[in-house]
């Protein structure tokens, strides 16, 4: 019997085939209307990134369900945007002998995660108004930006910090302002949105922006992709040199990050670099396996614009180094352990109130949906399963997008309790953690908690094709333990009593879960301890 299409197996190749797909269209676009050529370090953005991506994603995911199903001709809605329609078009004919025609009646009919998206006159005229505008509606920010203009060393912190009802997001950049006042360096917050360049701004620009569309229409008739990529392409120059004149200002020395935009973040470190302002960028994150190491470059998760990378471990180093490994001036990977876990670790509290007859179960997912990773399948059938077993159960939910309490209430189970987002610290208090899919967050407090783990997919271990290291040797050990340690509809039963009957069983599989962790390697010494080796005077 065939088995079911796993889009975890191909989720990460089709997200860094987008952006390369995106990346190709930039620097056409870029050397097309005469801009500076494409930096790779930089990972340049086109105007509207982000709708363009979930398109192509979609449609790259769709393109490969009909590869799996051995059909070759696929039906789409187009961007309206003639280069990457086009771009999309040849890559699928090319590498995967997909024919692809357009219908801007074809919509798909179920709710993929990745919605379509069209570029119109309506979005066009939104973008020259509020493009890179300043989203942050805070009477404080130009008593913040112009305050300590005198001070001798500043440094940037950019990171969710006052603004973020989740604490452990505040975790890094409280303690990195700790640490540089005690070196007589002032810290300042910010989120990259803060700084913006207002229609005011825009207008005072109108004359260079026509001269620029004029030369252009003497050569040829612009279309409309053609004036969004060129008007939001100055918009990125006029920002950059606002940014630069604001980091002179503040007498910046450094900048660190810890927080992902798309948008605006990109043109920081744009900014940093024409100054010599040192750039740093923290990982929260583990990363997946991939098909094709090489599309690791294409990845925004593994290609972070950067003078010094702190990765969380071991595997997410290698990923790191292999994406810009091609670069003349890659930045520096250097281990740090993760905030999140420095956080989670500190603040965890022993339960002492739970009875010894009740297993207490840590559940964890992610975002869900039908083209995602993990989707409501895989969450629907482990809360069935789990409600068919005779044990007295206590779950403590880790959710990043509140899916599994919705669920929980669903069902009107209330043996629940739930983590805050980013703050796993009540894992500590279980007896075994079930990661739904390939969770970083499971493997983080398995790691640091000394916790049995287990994986749950509704099919079976999609990651049989996939490379999780480029050492052949180590590549292996982690597959081998991953596949061990996943379970799926069919035999997650029996395994789950066996493992509370046969204390042996249980102890096989905390050996298990050591060993893929061992693999995994992530660091775990105390977060001021990395501050004390890397942010010296």
């Amino acid at each position: 019997m065939k088995n079911k299409f796993n889009i975890a197996t191909i989720d990460i190749d089709c997200k860094a085939e987008s952006h390369r797909i995106l990346n190709l269209y930039t620097r056409y676009m870029l050397k097309k209307f005469e801009f500076p050529s494409y930096d790779h370090k930089l990972f340049y953005a086109c105007p509207r990134y982000e709708n363009y991506y979930s398109h192509i994603n979609g449609l790259l995911i769709t393109a490969k369900k009909k590869i799996y199903d051995r059909k070759s001709n696929l039906v789409y809605s187009p961007t309206k945007c003639r280069e990457i329609d086009l771009i999309v078009k040849r890559f699928l004919l090319r590498k995967y002998k997909i024919n692809l025609e357009y219908n801007t009646q074809k919509r798909p009919k179920i709710n993929t995660g990745y919605d379509t998206f069209c570029l119109d006159f309506k979005i066009f005229i939104r973008d020259i108004f509020f493009d890179l505008r300043q989203r942050t509606e805070n009477s404080q920010n130009k008593k913040i930006f112009r305050r300590d203009l005198n001070s001798k060393n500043n440094v940037l912190i950019i990171s969710h910090h006052r603004r973020n009802d989740f604490e452990a997001y505040k975790n890094l950049p409280s303690k990195l302002s700790i640490f540089f006042n005690k070196k007589n360096i002032k810290t300042n917050f910010i989120l990259p949105s803060d700084i913006g360049i207002s229609v005011i701004e825009k207008i005072s620009h109108l004359k260079h922006i026509l001269k620029k569309l004029f030369k252009f229409n003497l050569k040829n008739l612009l279309k409309l992709s053609d004036y969004h990529f060129i008007i939001l392409e100055l918009y990125n120059h006029f920002y950059k040199n606002k940014l630069k004149k604001f980091f002179i200002r503040k007498k910046l020395v450094a900048i660190i990050c810890s927080y992902i935009d798309s948008r605006y973040e990109p043109l920081y470190y744009a900014a940093a670099k024409e100054l010599n302002i040192k750039y740093y960028n923290y990982d929260y994150s583990l990363g997946y396996p991939i098909n094709e190491s090489r599309n690791l470059r294409y990845l925004p998760d593994t290609r972070k614009f950067s003078d010094v990378i702190f990765a969380s471990s071991i595997f997410r180093m290698e990923q790191y180094k292999i994406s810009s490994k091609f670069l003349d001036n890659p930045p520096k990977i250097l281990p740090h352990i993760c905030p999140q876990t420095d956080y989670s670790f500190n603040k965890k509290i022993s339960s002492s109130n739970t009875s010894p007859s009740i297993i207490k179960i840590g559940l964890i997912d992610n975002a869900f949906n039908q083209y995602y990773s993990i989707n409501s399948g895989d969450i629907n059938t482990l809360l069935n399963l789990l409600r068919k077993t005779n044990y007295k159960i206590q779950f403590i939910l880790q959710s990043k997008r509140g899916h599994l309490e919705k669920e929980f209430v669903r069902l009107n189970l209330t043996n629940f309790v739930s983590g805050d987002k980013g703050d796993f610290s009540k894992l500590a208090n279980s007896d075994l953690l079930i990661s739904i899919g390939w969770q970083s967050i499971a493997l983080k407090a398995a790691s640091i908690f000394k916790k049995p783990l287990i994986f749950y997919n509704e099919d079976d271990f999609p990651y049989e094709k996939n490379i999780f290291s480029l050492d052949e040797n180590r590549n292996l050990r982690i597959k081998s333990n991953c596949r061990d340690l996943w379970l799926c509809k069919k035999n997650f039963l029996d395994k789950f009593h066996i493992l509370f009957k046969d204390k042996k069983e249980f102890e096989i599989l905390k050996l298990q879960s050591s060993n893929l962790l061992k693999e995994i390697c992530f660091y775990q010494n105390k977060i001021e301890d990395y501050f004390k080796d890397y942010f010296y005077d």
